[in-house]
């Protein structure tokens, strides 16, 4: 294109402007307090809120944000319509991170806060917007559990005598009301902390 500013006398001044044009919406990958996301029935976390990161890549105008939204329960069609047409709008988004192309690879990373506590109360879309506005919805609805809390372990072994040969047997129970107890670690110490012997307990009732 070509600007041209003329004087009273006749003089002409010219200005060319190189136009491109950029239709293609970007990609971008997700991970989640640096996890990447795969699993259909979700993934525990461990507070109310998390770090969102990833990469952006945009061959034409440059990276600008991610937006995110927020649902209770599973995004129907019309909710992921709703949020991809709305997502520039007041209430339109829970989010915005922005990108940051000071390298050749476009990244974003920010933080989700007030996430719901429990399993199946957390699902995210994310939407990744270019310079010039061409946006592309994720595929992915990001399922999101929270157990914020520490399981608990009652135990009535003390004291247990051994000659360091014969087995020593441990039992009691653990409780979590979340995501459920994966695993119990015994370990045994003798004298200055050196383990002896370290393994994993069966466990009978992960409630």
């Amino acid at each position: 294109g070509v600007v041209t500013a003329t004087d009273v006398a006749g003089w002409p001044c010219e200005y060319y402007i190189t136009i491109k044009f950029d239709n293609a919406a970007p990609t971008f990958t997700a991970q989640i307090d640096g996890r990447d996301y795969s699993e259909a029935d979700g993934i525990w976390i461990t507070s109310k809120y998390l770090t969102l990161s990833g990469t952006i890549t945009e061959t034409g105008s440059g990276a600008s944000k991610v937006y995110y939204k927020k649902y209770e329960s599973v995004p129907s069609a019309n909710d992921k319509s709703t949020f991809a047409t709305n997502y520039k709008k007041a209430n339109g988004n829970d989010g915005v991170i922005g990108a940051d192309t000071s390298t050749s690879t476009a990244t974003y990373s920010g933080t989700i806060t007030d996430l719901k506590e429990g399993q199946n109360n957390n699902y995210i879309l994310l939407l990744v917007e270019d310079n010039v506005g061409n946006h592309r919805l994720d595929n992915v609805v990001y399922h999101l559990n929270v157990d914020s809390t520490a399981p608990t372990i009652d135990t009535s072994t003390g004291i247990v005598y051994t000659n360091g040969s014969t087995p020593v047997t441990v039992t009691g129970t653990c409780f979590d009301k979340d995501s459920g107890i994966e695993k119990v670690e015994v370990s045994i110490t003798k004298e200055d902390t050196v383990i002896v012997d370290s393994f994993e307990a069966t466990v009978a009732d992960s409630d």
